[in-house]
């Protein structure tokens, strides 16, 4: 590896600050395969395969540096917790992603591991040119300090990129596909909507019990179409019709609420000036409401044509996304995962 790296090389220069290349690693978590006389302990374990702390303690150093320089050194004692939270997590998403790795055979090759070396700033000399006496330094000052294997960090860390790749690849959208999405998206509703608190009638002796509220919203709903027959019944029950919007599809929760069904918001959502009623009153958290759709807004053509080469590029990343988030979820539920019980009881 190293010989194919100087044969590329022009310089060498050396001049060596350990604390920026730390940074230049922050996102760079690596794993431990070499033998060695520092202490092997486990932090964690993925399907049998240690997380040391050494590993760990590199991991952790990368990513606080980077906080500390993204906060100007400002950076408050308690966020460490929390940066050890996210180091593991990040650890253990890496072996996982590392099995699909394995089940699926792929590699990369020394030459796209030397490219990425070669391409890391805080190696090269002040004539841009790669460093080879700057890198071994480096190789052997993190073996020393964490008893981590760079070259072998780099090379997993394209083999991630691979699974990005992957995914990418798959999460093919059509320009149909696309539009569809960004007129869900940008269509904007706006709804009235009524609450029926059955404690609220007893107490205003509107029913004699709570099970009535059942009839007098089935009641509402009957008449909810009728201008006229809709205003006698608000007042007559002393009812407040609200107004919700305009909203999105991505903001269904500020009609219903959280504790309604998935088929609740989609039902409310496909409410169209024509068929403006729910077909039903909604039963949320022992109350019913009733929603009537006001005015739906859909997005300007003109603008879709302007954003539909970027929209089309940042919703097949997003399908993307969901895709990893897909295989993270089912590599999850397969895996054993084990965690040292003291990992989290004192600084790293």
């Amino acid at each position: 590896m190293l010989d194919q790296l100087r044969r590329h090389s022009r310089s060498w220069i050396t001049l060596f600050i350990f604390g920026l290349l730390i940074l230049v690693f922050g996102l760079f978590y690596g794993f431990n395969d070499l033998p060695g006389q520092l202490p092997r302990s486990t932090v964690a374990s993925v399907n049998g395969d240690p997380i040391t702390a050494g590993e760990f303690e590199f991991a952790f150093d990368n990513r606080e540096a980077y906080y500390r320089k993204l906060f100007q050194d400002k950076m408050p004692e308690q966020s460490r917790n929390n940066i050890r939270y996210e180091t593991l997590n990040q650890l253990v998403t890496e072996r996982l992603l590392m099995t699909f790795v394995q089940q699926y055979g792929l590699t990369v090759s020394d030459a796209e591991l030397a490219a990425k070396i070669r391409a890391i700033p805080d190696l090269k000399t002040e004539q841009g040119s790669f460093d080879p006496l700057l890198y071994q330094q480096n190789l052997q000052r993190i073996w020393q300090k964490y008893h981590v294997n760079l070259e072998r960090v780099l090379r997993h860390d394209l083999l991630l990129d691979r699974v990005h790749d992957l995914m990418e690849a798959s999460a093919y959208t059509s320009a149909d596909e696309s539009k569809a999405a960004y007129w869900r998206e940008q269509t904007k509703f706006t709804f009235e909507v009524v609450r029926i608190d059955p404690n609220k009638l007893v107490a205003a002796k509107k029913i004699a019990a709570v099970e009535d509220a059942a009839r007098v919203a089935t009641e509402m709903q009957t008449g909810w179409g009728d201008e006229a027959a809709r205003k006698k019944l608000l007042a007559e029950y002393g009812f407040e019709a609200t107004k919700i919007g305009p909203v999105s599809v991505a903001e269904h929760m500020r009609v219903l609420g959280p504790k309604a069904t998935a088929a609740d918001h989609i039902a409310l959502f496909r409410l169209t000036p024509e068929s403006p009623l729910c077909p039903a009153p909604v039963h949320v958290e022992q109350q019913f409401v009733l929603c009537r759709l006001l005015q739906r807004t859909e997005p300007d053509t003109a603008k879709w044509e302007q954003a539909q080469t970027d929209y089309r590029t940042q919703y097949r990343s997003r399908q993307a996304n969901a895709r990893m988030n897909r295989l993270l979820a089912a590599l999850r539920q397969e895996a054993d995962i084990e965690q040292s019980p003291t990992l989290f009881d004192t600084a790293p």
